[in-house]
């Protein structure tokens, strides 16, 4: 069945309704973002991503209020922002449904052909377009209950720093060419290195960054002081 009528309106209001039934969570005001308490210095989020066409994904993770990020990477002026307000959310480091339901990433062709491809988003994707509200409350509820387990599973098996810099070194060993570099893992890892007070290895993965995008090819002092600062959290 076709729908022309946008409810995007209507998605926020649907999803929490889902949400706080498996997670303590609450709405950001801005964007379609969610967020629970923060707990040593984390926090978990659940967002929809929006992309092109009818259907919207949703990813979860962790957001860590040490990690801030370059505001301009390819300006590498070491100008930082934070992500730690309930205005202000982001995910540092996350999951999302493709490994589970066996679809590729929307950035890269499915292998399955397009008619299952359209068969899968329409039952794991949040749709943006319906009947009314109702429609939309239901309908968007049993999406996310769809992705629930996904995301219990997830948060299972990522738990602590180990995991999460574990899973940033495979991604690392497996996505630094040439052509391609995983700028947010290096980032990522080596915040969550200075957290563990490994200096050493928290300043070379952040170094790393800085080379390969120029700027003298030195980590810019500001950046230096936050590592520091992190360093020192307990």
């Amino acid at each position: 069945m076709y729908y022309e009528t946008s409810i995007i309106p209507y998605m926020n209001d649907a999803i929490t309704e889902v949400l706080t039934e498996y997670f303590d969570v609450k709405c950001c005001e801005k964007g379609h973002w969610w967020f629970t308490e923060w707990d040593n210095h984390c926090r978990k989020v659940f967002y929809v991503y929006a992309i092109k066409g009818t259907h919207w994904p949703m990813y979860w993770g962790y957001n860590f209020d040490f990690i801030p990020w370059e505001k301009n990477l390819f300006k590498c002026s070491g100008k930082l922002g934070y992500f730690r307000t309930e205005k202000a959310v982001h995910s540092d480091f996350g999951g999302s449904p493709f490994p589970y339901i066996d679809y590729m990433d929307f950035f890269a062709p499915s292998l399955k052909p397009d008619r299952d491809a359209v068969a899968i988003r329409e039952k794991y994707f949040i749709p943006i377009y319906g009947a009314d509200a109702e429609w939309a409350r239901e309908h968007i509820g049993e999406i996310v209950k769809r992705n629930i387990p996904f995301m219990q599973d997830w948060f299972g098996r990522i738990k602590t720093i180990d995991d999460i810099i574990a899973q940033e070194t495979k991604s690392i060993n497996e996505c630094n060419t040439k052509i391609s570099f995983p700028y947010g893992s290096y980032w990522v890892r080596g915040f969550l290195y200075a957290k563990q007070h490994r200096m050493d290895e928290a300043i070379a993965d952040i170094q790393r960054i800085y080379e390969r995008y120029g700027a003298d090819k030195q980590i810019p002092q500001n950046v230096l002081k936050k590592l520091y600062e992190v360093d020192k959290l307990v």
